[in-house]
């Protein structure tokens, strides 16, 4: 939902709209710049989710994406080191221009990252990849598979720990 407001609900970089998430660092308890890492789901399209993944330190962001590296993505990063740096504005945390304080960031399409093999398990390997991520865990392709999801019976898992947790009753 981030990226669709920030983006006007496109992959346009041009529709750009910090007015719309003006006010979303505030969500973030210990605030935004105090993180060492934030991680942000993405729907492209309303079709495909993808994860985002913010290093504060070192100053890099990555886009992990269950069918690979895509043209599709290229928005995403600058649009969040914009949001970023109009963030630090808003707060009065910087005085340097755009280009000054982009400059040390970092963007990185993962390459090596699994793989999903089929048109609709994006959705489930976004929260497999964002899970690990979180718990430290390096990623490559070999992490884990597709049929690593059904072996393992993930998805009903997570209606268990939804469940369990309150978040869906009968």
């Amino acid at each position: 939902y981030f990226f669709t407001k920030l983006l006007n609900n496109t992959r346009e970089l041009a529709q750009y709209n910090f007015q719309e998430v003006r006010n979303w660092h505030r969500r973030v308890a210990p605030g935004l710049f105090n993180l060492d890492s934030l991680y942000i789901p993405i729907n492209r399209d309303n079709g495909h989710w993808l994860l985002m993944k913010v290093d504060f330190e070192p100053r890099v962001i990555s886009i992990y994406d269950s069918q690979g590296p895509s043209l599709l993505n290229d928005a995403y990063g600058p649009a969040m080191i914009r949001y970023l740096y109009d963030s630090s504005r808003h707060l009065g945390l910087t005085q340097q221009t755009l280009q000054e304080w982009a400059r040390p960031w970092r963007l990185q399409a993962i390459r090596d990252c699994p793989m999903q093999t089929n048109g609709y398990d994006c959705g489930i390997l976004t929260m497999v990849i964002a899970t690990l991520l979180t718990r430290g865990c390096n990623l490559s392709s070999q992490s884990f598979t597709q049929q690593d999801i059904y072996r393992y019976s993930v998805r009903e898992r997570i209606a268990f720990l939804l469940w369990q947790h309150g978040a869906i009753r009968p």
